[in-house]
């Protein structure tokens, strides 16, 4: 009786240091959200093993992948050639932009999972808006 009442004060007690450590950002929240990993084992509230088993399961391992993919791509520049690549087959109007987009981006999803689509749209575009839209000196000056 008393060693469940400790351990479900143990979790409350992990359950409020992350919510104080997400809402503050103290931490930042990759490392929070791994705090269960450490602390749930520590506390004596489950075991190295259970805990693991839910962190890594085959949906959050494509998400792990689908970053590196995106990261990859971004390392070694193919996203600007791409959004480089866009601009000359569409032009720089709005409409055949978005479409543009669109397209690639379905295309994109067909072969590989939408997080990694997103992960590596967000620089294509970025790319092409910075292209499109430059920074003036004007405007980083604060002016």
């Amino acid at each position: 009786q008393i060693t469940a009442y400790l351990q479900v004060s143990r979790c409350g007690l992990c359950i409020a240091l992350m919510a104080v450590l997400w809402s503050t950002e103290a931490l930042p929240l990759e490392v929070t959200s791994f705090l269960p990993v450490v602390l749930l084992p520590l506390l004596g509230i489950l075991d190295t093993g259970e805990v693991s088993k839910e962190y890594f399961t085959g949906a959050n391992m494509m998400f792990l992948a689908a970053m590196g993919v995106a990261a990859a791509v971004q390392n070694v520049g193919l996203h600007k050639r791409a959004a480089l690549r866009i601009l000359m087959v569409t032009g720089t109007g709005k409409k055949s932009l978005l479409f543009s987009f669109m397209f690639i981006t379905t295309l994109l999803s067909m072969f590989i999972c939408n997080t990694a689509t997103t992960a590596m749209m967000i620089p294509i575009l970025q790319v092409v808006l910075d292209q499109i839209y430059p920074k003036t000196s004007s405007q980083d000056s604060g002016d």
